[in-house]
């Protein structure tokens, strides 16, 4: 493929946008992370993961892999049903 036509591909493909309550899950991480007694960070840092990524769980932008979500809930001792409740956030 040219140059020519990838640059026309991508300028003619609209971008998404990142809005809250994109996933159709409800997170109640941010509610069990203070429970918890974490920040952003140290759950973060637990994790493996950068701030963002915890961030980003909490607002409903991303949603988890499967290790990461059974990972969450072991460390904030939560079932995964109670991190994540189907219905709009």
């Amino acid at each position: 493929m040219s140059s020519w036509l990838c640059k026309e591909f991508l300028t003619s493909v609209p971008r998404r946008r990142h809005t809250q309550g994109v996933s159709p899950y409800q997170s109640n991480v941010r509610e069990y992370r203070q429970r918890a007694g974490l920040s952003q960070e140290a759950l973060a840092r637990e994790l493996g993961v950068s701030r963002q990524t915890v961030v980003n769980i909490e607002k409903g932008l991303s949603e988890p892999k499967v290790l990461l979500a059974i990972a969450l809930g072991a460390i904030l001792g939560v079932a995964l049903e109670e991190l994540f409740r189907k219905g709009a956030t």
